[in-house]
């Protein structure tokens, strides 16, 4: 396990509605993923997306703490 943010969402729209956190199809984020011992600098991964049980596909707008579905794999 690494240590992960997420630092930002863009190329999106803000959502007209406020209560929208749904990511649109297509729409971009980054995930920024800080090195740790298992995880060095040069280290090549893989960012799986894993949705909660029950959220199908769906990427929500959210904070760090909150984005629990998301597994780094070496």
């Amino acid at each position: 396990e690494g240590k992960w943010s997420v630092s930002k969402i863009f190329d999106s729209v803000p959502p007209e509605d406020k209560e929208d956190l749904v990511l649109n199809p297509r729409e971009k984020f980054q995930i920024t993923v800080n090195p740790t011992e298992k995880i060095g600098p040069d280290t090549r991964f893989t960012i799986s997306m894993q949705p909660e049980v029950g959220a199908l596909t769906t990427v929500v707008r959210t904070t760090p703490g909150d984005l629990r579905a998301v597994n780094i794999l070496r």
